[in-house]
């Protein structure tokens, strides 16, 4: 009954969750779509500064800001159980996914202001800096948020089908990368299904289950 008053008393949070939550997955979704019908079968997003290339780079960074607004409120309202574990990805998960944000809006914004992309060609000092940058997000998708999702597994905080979904984000990151079009589409259909388990109802029931 504690669980059931505690997410009665805090709509504003859980609406905030699944608000990210429904984000990311559109944005995973539409960027998917936008690979698809404008560049496959070529493989990625297109040529830096395409039209295609920055739709599709601007998507992901809003799924990336949709991802961090989803982890601070299940932060802000289990923290308590996730443990030091998942303390430590959380916060290694929101500063490598602001990382990832801030980068590609700078690559994004360098390119149009030098209006070439041979600044960031192969072997270029732009190309260094925007790989080094990125490092710390690539680490959040393919390290930090599967530790989380044991740390959520093994707290009760979300369901458990949903902690094993993050456990396997590696995998479907790594099919976004090889494959934008049909990768968008799977990873957005996790973070749907991720956003459904923000609801308070779900999230109620998973805090009353017993912790594994």
């Amino acid at each position: 009954m504690a669980t059931a008053t505690l997410v009665a008393r805090t709509p504003g949070r859980s609406r905030l969750g699944v608000a990210g939550a429904l984000l990311a997955a559109l944005a995973l979704i539409v960027s998917g779509l936008i690979q698809l019908a404008l560049v496959h079968p070529q493989r990625g997003p297109g040529e830096l500064g395409s039209a295609s290339a920055t739709l599709i780079e601007s998507a992901h960074a809003v799924a990336w800001a949709g991802m961090i607004l989803a982890f601070v409120e299940m932060r802000a309202r289990h923290g308590q159980r996730f443990g030091r574990l998942g303390t430590l990805a959380f916060y290694l998960s929101v500063i490598g996914l602001g990382a990832l944000i801030a980068i590609t809006a700078g690559v994004l914004i360098a390119y149009h202001i030098a209006g070439s992309a041979v600044i960031f060609d192969e072997g270029t000092l732009g190309e260094t800096i925007a790989n080094f940058a990125a490092l710390p997000g690539f680490l959040a998708l393919l390290l930090w948020t599967p530790l989380l999702g044991i740390a959520v597994w093994r707290g009760g905080v979300l369901p458990w089908w949903c902690a094993l979904l993050l456990i396997a984000h590696p995998l479907l990151v790594t099919f976004l990368i090889a494959s934008y079009g049909f990768g968008g589409l799977a990873l957005g259909a996790l973070w749907l299904a991720a956003a459904m388990a923000l609801r308070p109802r779900a999230v109620s029931l998973a805090a009353r289950a017993p912790s594994p």
